[in-house]
């Protein structure tokens, strides 16, 4: 009796749990240096615990940050993408329990039916019909049930598989979120250095107007030729049309904010705003810390494990399927019978299937279930070494855009000191022109490179929070939880994060 018992708990623990195949999963391990090769002594750096565009302390900023984040299409793709990928992986759980279909149904049938009678048949007179036309009712409501066993994990492999892609999504929907935002900063700080740039062009458009001004009247007098009119001429125009140039690439600018913010160009408007103040320095986390913040990094790591447990269910397939069903219900061609105990329905099935011969079907699934792993595996890698790439990238172009920015501000000093000399010695007669016109050029194009630096290094400083990962104070295990602070400071509510209540799953499937 003791071992029937034990034989009956073996098989029910079988049923439930079934038999893993494959080989065990491994997070991956990948050797990361202790410090990065450009390291920075940086001192009272600012710390963004909660939304990293705070850093810059930028209300303009942290409205528009808001904004993206409420109206971007591509966000809600990303957002798409997470919810297809739980409903899939809810799909895949169902079918680790058995299926129950309560299938009603009622037929009335007429037709012609035909007897073929034995040839030995003598008892029957020779006049027997053998045509007759047959009415037929059926009353039947049966409860099926169908489950497969999950003898060798091959179900539960799947599901695992999916719950993995719906947590790769969700690493995506933060890459996607990280990516808007840091291009929308990006873009934003680009039409503020367009605007410093177009101050310092302006002012030297009023420096060549009162040159030309100048030249026009020695020329007047009679003290220098009319080559020199034409030259301070030439050279008003040609930064008049620099100027105009950038006001088109700010207007650009303008516009690929507005699409970033799922507005149409002539939404959007921006006043003028432009740089003044060096960007904030930011520390970099440890190269160890990175690989853990980097939602790309975790997203490439869940691929591998999705496509790790798919090599067991590569292997289970080679090994016997078990499906159990059966029938309950009533029966009956007559309704005054139809729901009595005499008119009751059951049935019971096992159905077994084992491959014999596929023509090499499941041996290439599972050498394409390996391929897909190794390839995951790669692709994690060289997401690894890219992110360190850019973190030192981005700590390279840190340090040495703020030397050359430095440099460049030393230069205009130079330069306006130039134009001073130049133009001192030129109304006293002590050389021409074409002194004045380059100093004139050397301190136009110091002004434009000093400008541009200045907003490389914004770019930098927003790359590098890139590449460290970005740092949030909300996630999708609590989709309903607004980020209050930033949607307070723009809309005074907490209306800026997408509602992402129609994409969750009653209970989380995950």
């Amino acid at each position: 009796m003791r071992n029937r018992i034990a034989l009956l708990l073996l098989f029910l623990t079988v049923l439930v749990y079934g038999c893993r195949l494959g080989p065990s999963y491994q997070p991956p391990s990948v050797a990361v240096p202790d410090q990065w090769k450009e390291s920075q002594e940086t001192t009272q750096a600012p710390v963004f615990d909660s939304l990293w565009w705070e850093v810059f302390q930028d209300d303009t900023l942290s409205s528009l940050e808001c904004q993206a984040i409420a109206n971007n299409p591509n966000l809600f793709i990303a957002l798409d993408r997470v919810a297809e990928a739980r409903a899939v992986a809810g799909v895949d759980r169902s079918a680790l329990y058995p299926q129950l279909n309560l299938n009603p149904s009622y037929s009335n049938t007429g037709q012609l039916f035909k007897i073929f009678l034995p040839n030995n048949a003598t008892l029957l007179p020779a006049t027997f019909p053998t045509i007759y036309r047959i009415h037929q009712l059926q009353y039947s409501l049966p409860l099926t049930m169908s489950y497969e066993v999950d003898l060798w994990g091959k179900l539960k492999g799947q599901y695992e598989s999916a719950i993995f892609q719906a947590q790769m999504q969700e690493d995506n929907l933060q890459v996607a979120l990280l990516t808007l935002t840091t291009d929308l900063a990006t873009n934003y700080f680009k039409l503020r250095a367009f605007d410093a740039l177009l101050d310092t062009l302006s002012e030297n458009l009023d420096l060549l107007k009162k040159n030309v001004q100048l030249v026009q009247s020695r020329f007047n007098k009679g003290l220098v030729s009319e080559l020199d009119v034409v030259q301070a001429q030439q050279q008003l125009t040609d930064n008049e049309a620099t100027y105009l140039d950038t006001m088109r690439q700010r207007a650009l600018q303008e516009h690929a904010i507005a699409a970033l913010l799922g507005v149409a160009p002539i939404d959007l408007c921006l006043g003028k705003m432009p740089l003044v103040m060096a960007p904030p320095a930011v520390q970099p986390n440890l190269p160890s810390q990175v690989l853990l913040q980097r939602p790309d990094i975790r997203a490439a790591e869940r691929s591998m494990a999705a496509q790790h447990v798919l090599i067991g269910v590569a292997y289970a397939s080679f090994f016997p399927s078990l499906h159990l069903t059966g029938t309950i219900g009533f029966l009956s061609p007559d309704i005054r019978q139809f729901l009595e105990w005499k008119s009751r329905l059951w049935s019971m099935g096992l159905n077994a299937a084992q491959p014999i011969f596929d023509a090499g079907y499941h041996e290439a699934n599972l050498k394409l279930a390996y391929a897909q792993y190794y390839e995951s595996l790669h692709s994690y890698e060289q997401t690894v070494l890219t992110a360190l790439r850019e973190v030192e990238d981005a700590l390279t172009n840190v340090e040495k855009q703020g030397q050359e920015y430095e440099k460049y501000v030393e230069s205009s000093t130079w330069a306006s000191r130039q134009i001073h000399l130049a133009t001192t010695r030129y109304t006293k007669g002590l050389s021409n022109y074409l002194t004045v016109l380059d100093s004139e050029r050397t301190k136009i194009q110091t002004d434009i490179n000093r400008v541009n630096v200045l907003g490389l290094r914004y770019v930098a400083t927003i790359q590098l929070i890139k590449a460290l990962g970005g740092s949030w104070s909300f996630s999708l295990e609590t989709p309903l939880e607004q980020p209050g602070s930033c949607c307070q400071s723009a809309q005074g509510d907490d209306s800026c994060w997408p509602d992402i209540v129609e994409y969750d799953v009653s209970g989380h499937i995950l």
